[in-house]
């Protein structure tokens, strides 16, 4: 009676062990599907800009880059005309019926104080006529990056009728739209330089976008990296 007692003893214990290694792994695939779901809607891999110093998942809708050429508001919004350490821009083309609508990313790399490069920003908005009645103001909002460490970044939000590049059967037009543009800015840990990232898009084509607007800056904000400084070559 007792060797039987043993055995069973020992195989419920054995059972009991490989019941937890499959729900720690189960948990661990569970968690690691979701992460993958979170980033679906970006670019598998991240893009480097301003040699380096920044890299970021972008999008894949806002996967191509603004022709240098392009109108100016296409390229950066046209009420941050001095734009931080602006870098590039990425755009997406929007469709409804026979009107294609531009919704855009630009994207800025600065050196400097976070607190100048926001006075500089907010200055620029609340001087144009569409956010001067909202008072716009700088929200703190954290994020966690892919790494699940949390970022502490500045946004600003603002609605209301803004400059759009539309095309009515592939002929251009420069026309106010009502739309949503969001500004993010963060500076980078231990460095002197940072991020500005400006979103902007048309309400009649939001609902076209993968993701609602609010996640996806969020979502682009937590694949944001700051690569260390390359080491000096030797003998320099």
């Amino acid at each position: 009676m007792i060797f039987r007692a043993a055995v069973i003893l020992v195989l419920t214990l054995l059972g009991g062990c490989s019941a937890s290694r499959y729900d720690v792994d189960y948990a661990e695939r569970l968690k690691a599907y979701r992460h993958e779901a979170d980033f679906a809607c970006l670019a598998a891999e991240p893009t480097g800009f301003a040699d380096d110093r920044l890299r970021l998942r972008l999008p894949r809708q806002f996967a191509a880059p603004v022709p240098d050429d392009a109108d100016a508001s296409r390229i950066k919004p046209p009420f941050v005309k001095d734009f931080p350490g602006f870098v590039a821009a990425h755009e997406a083309w929007l469709q409804i019926k026979n009107l294609r609508l531009s919704a855009g990313l630009s994207i800025g790399v600065w050196r400097g104080k976070q607190a100048d490069v926001e006075k500089s920003i907010l200055t620029q908005v609340v001087a144009d006529e569409a956010f001067a009645a909202a008072k716009p103001r700088w929200e703190k909002v954290t994020v966690t990056d892919g790494n699940g460490e949390p970022a502490a970044w500045s946004r600003l939000v603002l609605e209301g009728k803004q400059v759009f590049e539309s095309q009515v059967v592939g002929n251009p037009e420069l026309k106010k739209w009502d739309g949503a543009c969001q500004i993010w800015v963060l500076a980078a840990p231990r460095q002197d330089l940072g991020v500005v990232l400006a979103w902007r898009v048309p309400n009649d084509v939001a609902g076209m976008l993968d993701v609602p607007l609010a996640m996806l800056s969020t979502t682009v904000a937590r694949t944001v990296q700051f690569p260390p400084p390359s080491a000096p070559a030797a003998g320099k």
